[in-house]
C-alpha cells in the first residue's frame, strides 16, 4: 500500500532507502538525537550527512507540521514525507508464499498464548491491504494490526516489567543502552524473539488499530484470543470501531518529486561536512532524484 522506490534510487547521491530510513527514525524516535538516528544500522550515515538530508527534505516539503488527532499539530512529517516514510522497496511476494509467513506469525500468537509465565498475551490480530484482494496475486506487504494487553498474573505493580527483565537476561538480550532501552530494552527484546525468532519478516507491516479505524478499509479477523486463537471470520466492508473514512486518511499517497524545490545543497552553519559525506560537492543544480515511481 503506497508508494515503492525503484531500484537504484537516490537523492542527493545517497541511496533513498537510507533516506527513507532516515525519516522513519526520525519520525519514531528522539527528533533531537540526530547522531543516535545516524548511527542506526538501517540509517548508517555520517550525522551532519543526516542533519544536511533532513534540511533538504524540509525544504522540499515532507517535512512540516503534522496533524495530530488528539494535541495539537508538531513538527513531524506531512503528506510528501509520510509516504516517502512507508515505501517499500522489496520485490512483491506470491500470495501463498505470504501466507505461509503470516501462519507461523499466527503460529507465535498462539504459542504465546499458551504459556502462563509471560507478561503479556496476544488479543486479536486483523489483516488487512492486498492480502485480501483476489485481484492481487503477489503482495507488497502483509498489513497487521496486533492488539496485546498484559496477562492477569501481571497486572499492577512494577511485576511485569520484573519478569520482562528476567525472561530477557534468560534469553540472552544484550546489554540496554540510554533511558529508553533501560525501560523497555527487555521487553522489545523478550516480545521480538518470541514473536518473530529475533528479527521480524520483513514482509510483515505493523500497523496502529487507529490507523486501520481511520482508513475505514476491508478487513479479517485472523485471531482471536477469546475464541482459541486463529478464526476465519469473513471480510469486513471496514472494522468495526470504525465510522467512516477519517479526515485525515487522504488519497493512496505516492511517491513525491524530490527535484522540486531548492535544488542548491546548503550545508549547516558551522557544520564541517565530515569527508566521507556524500553531499558535499553537490552544490550544482538540477535533478538530484533518479528511478521513482509510484505504486
Amino acid at each position: 500500500m503506497g508508494a515503492t522506490i525503484g531500484k537504484g534510487a537516490t537523492f542527493l547521491d545517497v541511496p533513498l532507502i537510507k533516506v527513507r530510513n532516515l525519516l522513519k527514525a526520525w519520525h519514531r524516535g528522539n527528533r533531537s538525537d540526530i547522531w543516535r538516528i545516524a548511527e542506526l544500522k538501517a540509517v548508517d550515515l555520517d550525522p551532519r550527512t543526516a542533519m544536511v538530508l533532513l534540511e533538504e527534505l524540509r525544504d522540499r516539503g515532507l517535512l512540516g507540521p503534522e496533524e495530530m488527532e488528539d494535541r495539537p499539530p508538531e513538527d513531524g512529517l506531512i503528506e510528501a514525507g509520510l509516504a516517502l516514510a512507508g515505501a517499500g522497496a522489496r520485490k512483491r511476494t506470491p500470495k501463498a508464499a505470504a501466507q505461509r509467513i503470516l501462519d507461523r506469525f499466527l503460529d507465535a500468537c498462539t504459542a504465546v498464548n499458551a504459556r502462563s509465565d509471560l507478561p503479556f498475551e496476544i488479543r486479536e490480530v486483523w489483516l488487512f491491504g492486498s492480502m485480501l484482494d483476489p485481484a492481487v496475486e503477489a503482495v507488497g506487504d502483509i498489513d497487521l494490526v496486533v492488539q496485546q494487553g498484559r496477562t492477569a498474573a501481571f497486572e499492577g505493580g512494577d511485576r511485569a516489567w520484573k519478569r520482562y527483565r528476567q525472561l530477557g537476561k534468560e534469553m540472552g538480550a544484550p546489554q540496554a543502552s540510554g533511558l529508553m532501552g533501560s525501560i523497555f530494552g527487555a521487553q522489545i527484546f523478550v516480545e521480538r524473539q518470541l514473536l518473530h525468532g529475533g528479527h521480524r519478516h520483513p514482509l510483515l507491516s505493523m500497523n496502529g488499530a487507529d490507523e486501520l479505524r481511520d482508513l475505514a478499509c476491508p478487513c479479517r479477523l485472523v485471531f482471536d484470543a477469546s475464541r482459541g486463537g486463529r478464526v476465519g471470520d469473513p471480510i469486513l466492508h471496514r472494522h468495526p470501531a470504525s465510522k467512516g473514512k477519517s479526515n485525515r486518511i487522504g488519497d493512496k499517497r505516492r511517491m513525491p518529486d524530490l527535484a522540486e524545490g531548492r535544488q542548491e545543497l546548503r550545508v549547516p552553519h558551522k557544520t564541517p561536512v565530515h569527508s566521507r559525506c556524500p553531499l558535499r560537492a553537490r552544490r550544482r543544480r538540477g535533478s538530484f532524484v533518479r528511478d521513482t515511481k509510484s505504486a
